[in-house]
């Protein structure tokens, strides 16, 4: 009897010197783990990054609405089965440095909120773009030009709670940082 109190005592020790060594390891980590800061920007302020000087607007569109605007060809460059609602992200921005070719693609940028996710859809993106487009990667110092991103929701990829508090979520446009992306910028566009 008195061995298998002994036993007892000893995994009982031998457990929270594994408890106390795991925590120690995962804070070592997480204090090496560089968590980047978050610079957020509200709606209408101008945003430099890369050498351009950027002002986004967005607004949220049915298929129907987008396609009023837009055209009926637009309902053909939408490949998904499930209601989707679109966020339009208009971009403005202006050259105001020399490109030094690390400038992430605009793909790379991403709308996001807090309960939900986006798709890109690049066709449309490409069917709307005004005739004097220029991509930021073509500019040359002290040009201008805008353009836009369409993004897409899914309503099958949400549960219904989310869903119907599409239009109320607060949406942000964000921009990842060059090198290992050491911050993130969040520009405010919606709510």
């Amino acid at each position: 009897m008195r061995k298998k109190k002994i036993k007892s005592k000893v995994v009982i020790f031998l457990l929270i010197i594994i408890v106390i060594v795991y925590i120690f390891a995962y804070c070592n980590a997480r204090s090496e783990f560089n968590r980047g800061e978050v610079v957020i920007y509200e709606k209408g302020d101008t945003v430099e990054y890369g050498g351009l000087e950027y002002k986004f607007s967005a607004k949220i569109y049915t298929l129907e609405e987008l396609m009023d605007e837009y055209g009926d060809y637009i309902k053909q460059l939408d490949y998904g089965k499930s209601e989707k609602v679109f966020i339009l992200v208009k971009k403005q921005y202006k050259r105001i440095a020399q490109s030094d070719g690390k400038e992430r693609r605009t793909t790379s940028y991403m709308v996001t909120s807090k309960y939900w996710g986006v798709g890109v859809e690049p066709d449309m993106q490409d069917y709307i773009q005004p005739e004097e487009y220029i991509r930021e990667e073509e500019l040359e110092v002290g040009e201008s030009s805008w353009g836009y991103q369409v993004f897409s929701i899914a309503k099958c990829n949400h549960a219904k709670s989310v869903w119907n508090n599409v239009y109320n979520a607060k949406v942000y446009f964000e921009m990842p940082d060059y090198e290992g992306s050491e911050y993130l910028r969040k520009v405010e566009l919606i709510n």
